[in-house]
Order: C-alpha cells, then structure tokens, then sequence
C-alpha cells in the first residue's frame, strides 16, 4: 500500500527596504557611437546575448531559522530617468569577438522583443534567487536590476527607492555540521 505525507509549512511574507542608493554609487557609462553599458563596482554584468547591456546586483538578507525563500513581489519601486536620449547596447554574444574584413567588429543586433517594443526592460527591478546557509542562517538571495532602458524612446531609469515583499516557507534542509 503506497502512502502519501503531505506536511504543511507555514509561510512568512516580510516587506523589506532594498538599500539602492549604494548600489548605484560609483556607477560608470562606456560606450561608443554604437551604444553605451552601466557598469556598477558590485554589479553582475547582463546574462544574455542581444538584452540590453545593464548589470543586476545581488542582494542577501537574513530569513527566520527554518525559513527559505519562496519568491519576491516589488511592493513600491521609484525610478529617476537619466538625462539625454541614451543607446544602451545589446550584450555580445559569448563567442570571442569576430573582425570582419572591413577591419571592424561584427555588430551586435539588439533582441526584436526588446528592442522592438516601446516598454522598459527590465520589466521587474528584482527577482528571487534562492537561499543560502551562511554560518547555520538561511538568507534570501535576489537580483537586484537598479537601472530600466526604453529602447523606442532611448530613456535610461536609475532605480531610487525599491520595497520589497518576500514570501517564504518553511524547510525541512538543514546545515551541514
């Protein structure tokens, strides 16, 4: 006879304040005629080829003991847009870089479904990583993305303020001693 356990595990929700003024400081903008990228001291450059070239910063807090992280909603997000029309580049794709007989480098074409569309990308200034054990405490683990490019209308957001809601539950992973 086959049995099923279902246990239930009590899920938290938390409303937190995401500190992304130091995330963005010590921003940088490179770039050439053919577009720019942000680079940020603690920030994770972009993941695909063809997005637009804007880094995510990763950001952990502390979750209640036999806690993990479920997922995360943002709450209230403010945006502060950047000065002049910018042309944020689209990521290269992973191969080394390609001269073609002209003497330059291949261009790189933006994803249509982003480039294509007059909406900011990223939709979403966050998204849930996983959790983590560190010293026996479990931590939430998200991307933070502090900076949204509307590539129809060339406008460049910096992320100001950013709450969060983060649902978690229960575990039944414990640490390693």
């Amino acid at each position: 006879m086959n049995y099923a356990v279902l246990l239930s595990l009590v899920a938290g929700v938390s409303t937190l304040d995401v500190p992304v003024h130091s995330m963005t400081a010590g921003e940088e903008f490179a770039g050439s005629v053919q577009g720019v990228s942000v680079r940020l001291p603690e920030g994770l450059p972009g993941y695909m080829a063809g997005l637009p070239d804007l880094p995510g910063v990763p950001w952990v807090f502390p979750l209640p003991p036999g806690e993990e992280l479920v997922s995360v909603e943002t709450v209230e997000a403010r945006w502060a847009t950047l000065p002049g029309v910018v042309n944020v580049r689209p990521l290269a794709p992973p191969v080394p870089l390609i001269m073609h007989e002209g003497g330059g480098f291949l261009p790189v074409s933006g994803d249509p479904s982003v480039y294509g569309v007059s909406e900011f990308w990223p939709s979403s200034p966050v998204a849930a990583a996983g959790t983590s054990l560190r010293d026996g405490v479990p931590r939430g683990e998200v991307m933070v993305f502090p900076y949204r490019y509307n590539p129809v209308t060339g406008e460049l957001q910096r992320l100001v303020e950013l709450r969060l809601q983060a649902t978690t539950a229960g575990t039944l992973r414990r640490p390693l001693k």
